[in-house]
């Protein structure tokens, strides 16, 4: 699972992983019709329509984990780490 920092977005998290991506590194290979691979423009806009996903996510496993520790004195959940362990 990717271990996401504290205090990043999820537009800056898929962002750094879109730098890192083999496919957007190849640049304008084409295939023999023609054609290209993948759409530069959604490559390039990625981060705009998944990070904000990624943040809902963060932003659901942080109030689930808080929500299943609140009814009992003991916690249920680990939350220290990305991986929730009950």
């Amino acid at each position: 699972m990717y271990r996401i920092p504290n205090g990043a977005s999820g537009q800056s998290l898929k962002a750094r992983a879109v730098q890192v991506s083999a496919l957007a590194k190849s640049g304008n290979r084409e295939l023999d019709d023609d054609l290209l691979y993948q759409d530069r423009h959604s490559i390039r806009t990625a981060s705009q329509w998944i990070g904000p996903v990624l943040e809902d996510l963060q932003l659901a496993y942080r109030q689930v984990s808080t929500e299943c520790n609140s009814v009992t004195d003991n916690s249920l959940v680990d939350t220290r780490e990305l991986v929730g362990r009950i």
